[in-house]
């Protein structure tokens, strides 16, 4: 195997991208929001990794303009809020409804406080 940056691992027999880490679905929580230009989006799934919205589709239009660039983002899960997070925008695709599915990859997880405070907020949730 091939070991990436992005939360990905390349398996060599057939190229296919294997997850390295476990996405947690949080699809049934009423209490878990990324927020990003001070806007509040429920959480799909969240993983070490990176974090999956569904948002409407008006609202994608903002973030595509910034595909790929990174952006300032705070997680509230419960009443645990964590700031100071950076994520990369890197897919927008159709969901149902007038909806658009959004993968944000977590850029600054190399942030040892960040990083404990994020494996806490993600075990809550397991």
């Amino acid at each position: 195997m091939t070991a990436r940056t992005d939360g990905w691992d390349e398996i060599n027999s057939d190229g296919q991208p294997r997850r390295r880490t476990r996405r947690i679905n949080v699809t049934d929580r009423d209490d878990c929001y990324m927020f990003i230009k001070e806007q509040a989006y429920f959480i799909r799934d969240i993983s070490m990794a990176g974090v999956g919205l569904v948002m409407p589709a008006k609202d994608s239009l903002m973030l595509s303009k910034v595909l790929g660039d990174i952006v300032d983002c705070r997680i509230a899960v419960e009443r645990k809020t964590l700031t100071g997070l950076q994520y990369r925008l890197v897919y927008l695709s159709p969901a149902p409804g007038d909806n658009m599915n959004c993968g944000l990859e977590w850029v600054n997880r190399d942030d040892t406080t960040l990083k404990k405070d994020f494996r806490q907020l993600i075990e809550t949730l397991a």
